[in-house]
């Protein structure tokens, strides 16, 4: 069976949790599936690296190039429409072509999906279809919206607005919906949500011998306000009922 895979990132380097959750999704499915892996990028991005380490898992990798001016050109395009501006600056013409392409072809038999992000691109066709939602991005919005002000909060509110319709909107486009968690599922209120969580290589990521001392790290894409809460509460709330018992330990 061809899975048709539709990322709106380069899925590597893994510095962001979507890219994490897309290479490692695309590694265990790759045992039961041909992939084809389609997502657009800037020529920074598409990198000699990237697909070899994508390629080993991958029957097809297809990295579009997408430029700057186009995503601004895209993402005013989408505000125009009413549509969210992240769906305007993940959209790729040259993207939907190919899969379009793939499709009429038959070289597909389902297509995953990943983000609202991606949605615009495949969600009309005629074909078997799986978005990962991951997050509830409208309530993450909702979130970033209240903790600022001015103009910037004016668009977050605009976008919070847009985004939380558009994941409605496109629900039914799909027949199979995934996030990560039980709270993004509770916060989306939508029936038939799958709960597909991350993981732990727990091969690499193993206990040790016991020691007397150590550092706590915290690692994450600190551009992402719920990993900025978590650090935050990490510190404040945490580390204090540590320093207890170890107060030299430092995070």
């Amino acid at each position: 069976m061809q899975l048709l895979v539709v990322l709106p990132r380069i899925p590597y380097p893994l510095e962001k949790g979507d890219k994490l959750r897309a290479f490692h999704q695309i590694r265990i499915l790759s045992r039961d599936f041909d992939i084809v892996l389609i997502a657009a990028g800037s020529k920074k991005e598409i990198t000699e690296d990237a697909y070899r380490q994508l390629e080993a898992y991958c029957k097809e990798t297809h990295f579009l190039t997408q430029t700057s001016f186009r995503r601004i050109v895209n993402t005013l395009w989408f505000f125009l429409k009413g549509k969210p501006l992240q769906t305007g600056y993940f959209y790729s013409a040259k993207v939907r072509k190919l899969i379009q392409h793939k499709t009429l072809a038959q070289q597909a038999d389902h297509i995953y999906c990943q983000l609202f992000r991606s949605a615009e691109m495949v969600r009309k066709l005629s074909i078997p279809k799986t978005i990962d939602y991951q997050d509830a991005f409208s309530a993450s919005m909702k979130k970033r919206m209240k903790a600022t002000s001015g103009i910037k909060k004016w668009l977050l509110s605009l976008e919070y607005k847009r985004i939380s319709r558009y994941e409605k909107e496109i629900y039914t486009d799909f027949d199979q919906h995934t996030v990560i968690s039980e709270t993004d599922r509770r916060l989306m209120d939508m029936s038939d949500i799958h709960i597909i969580r991350n993981g732990v290589d727990t091969e690499f990521f193993k206990p040790v011998e016991r020691i007397s001392e150590y550092d706590l790290i915290f690692s994450g894409n600190m551009s992402y306000l719920p990993n900025v809460h978590t650090a935050i509460y990490l510190a404040r709330e945490i580390m204090p009922i540590i320093w207890k018992e170890k107060p030299e330990c430092r995070l």
